[in-house]
């Protein structure tokens, strides 16, 4: 059986740091010598999921402890990411993924 250690953390704030640190990385443009780089992309990518990734197991964390003022927070949090995304152009989204935009 696998014991949980007992440990303090504000989930809110651990979540807020990595959105923070994903909206940043996601309003960056790709540096000119990293474009066409397969490796560059897959890392990039690599990030972003990483990313997520811990955004969801912050997620899980704040249900499986019941707090349920830590799962507003979060939800709010999350809200207001999705919100920020949403303002993002499309050009610019694509600057920062590599992309050149256009049909293909």
């Amino acid at each position: 059986m696998r014991r949980r250690l007992p440990v303090e953390i504000d989930i809110a704030a651990a979540a807020r740091l990595v959105l923070d640190s994903y909206v940043d990385f996601l309003g960056r443009p790709m540096p000119e010598a990293e474009r066409g780089d397969s490796k560059a992309f897959a890392a990039r990518h690599a990030a972003a999921r990483s990313a997520l990734a811990h955004l969801d197991h912050l997620e899980k964390l704040a249900e499986g402890d019941g707090d349920t003022a830590q799962q507003q927070a979060l939800g709010s949090i999350l809200a207001e990411a999705r919100r920020q995304l949403a303002t993002i152009p499309d050009e610019a989204m694509e600057e920062a993924d590599g992309e050149t935009g256009g049909d293909a």
